[in-house]
Formats: C-alpha cells, sequence, structure tokens
C-alpha cells in the first residue's frame, strides 16, 4: 500500500460516516409496519433508483417489503410497503 492511500481511504470512511459522501442519497420516511401497525422512520437510498427491497420493521422486527421508485434526480416519488407473504 503506498502512503498516501491509508490517509485517502480513511478521509472518505470519515466522509461516508458524516453524510459528506456524494453516491448515497438517503430520503427519511415515516413508513407504517403492516404487521404491527407502528410508524418509523426509515432512511430509504434512492442512488439505484427505484427498487424493492426487505426491511425489519424497528418495532416488531417482521419483514417489510419496500417498493420505492425515484426520479431521475434521486428525489423519492413512491414509497410502497407490504407483508412480506403478500
Amino acid at each position: 500500500m503506498r502512503g498516501g492511500e491509508s490517509s485517502d481511504a480513511a478521509l472518505e470512511f470519515g466522509r461516508l460516516l458524516s453524510g459528506q459522501h456524494t453516491s448515497v442519497m438517503l430520503n427519511w420516511r415515516a413508513v407504517q409496519c403492516p404487521y404491527c401497525g407502528e410508524a418509523f422512520d426509515t432512511g430509504i437510498d434512492t442512488s439505484a433508483g427505484g427498487q424493492t427491497y426487505t426491511e425489519d420493521c424497528y418495532v416488531c422486527c417482521r419483514p417489510i417489503v419496500f417498493r420505492i421508485a425515484a426520479d431521475a434526480d434521486g428525489n423519492l416519488t413512491t414509497v410502497e410497503t407490504r407483508r412480506e407473504e403478500d
């Protein structure tokens, strides 16, 4: 490893922790769990555009399927949640 590589990696890691990393576009939204009904805030990464993924409820820990859509600028346009078995 060259001398500057370690400090460059540490700098990038610091940017990521401080929210200055530009490739991640987090949009915070309140969603409601389709199982327990509790509302919670979650960060949704729109840097990859529209996608479907599973995240556990922060309250009851059951799997919630998220379907999101984002415009070309990475702005969140749609958030749908459903039970895993639906």
